[in-house]
């Protein structure tokens, strides 16, 4: 069974894998595995050794605690940030993509697109965009 913890670095790999626009091929070539061993580990299937997390941290130019984001230790709370384990590898893409649209026009259209769609509520993210 797989343990929470090596499901969530796992979620949190593939997140940034594919933020820095890796392929699992890619990855697994320059840590020395095969793309199905990415696959097992951003599932949680297999657990990662300490080893190839550094050696992954170095290929993806990312801090080894990155990997740890929304984890926290038994009475110790985790840090404040945004828990990547709980976003879809869509939505990483979407916001990707979004953050490369430079014209705020453009950005403002296409997130009144994305909320209705979705069918969203006016937030408080409205009116930080209108800001």
């Amino acid at each position: 069974m797989t343990h929470p913890i090596d499901a969530a670095v796992g979620k949190n790999l593939q997140n940034i894998r594919v933020l820095r626009g890796v392929s699992q091929s890619d990855l697994g070539s320059q840590v020395g595995v095969t793309f199905q061993q990415i696959q097992k580990y951003e599932k949680g299937v297999n657990r990662v050794s300490a080893s190839k997390l550094v050696e992954m941290a170095d290929a993806l130019d990312v801090a080894i605690a990155d990997f740890f984001d929304g984890v926290a230790a038994k009475n110790k709370p985790a840090d404040q940030k945004l828990d990547l384990g709980a976003v879809s590898i869509d939505a990483v893409k979407l916001v990707t993509a979004f953050e490369a649209i430079e014209d705020k026009g453009s950005r403002r259209h296409i997130l009144q697109l994305v909320k209705a769609l979705g069918r969203g509520s006016e937030s408080k993210m409205d009116s930080e965009i209108a800001a």
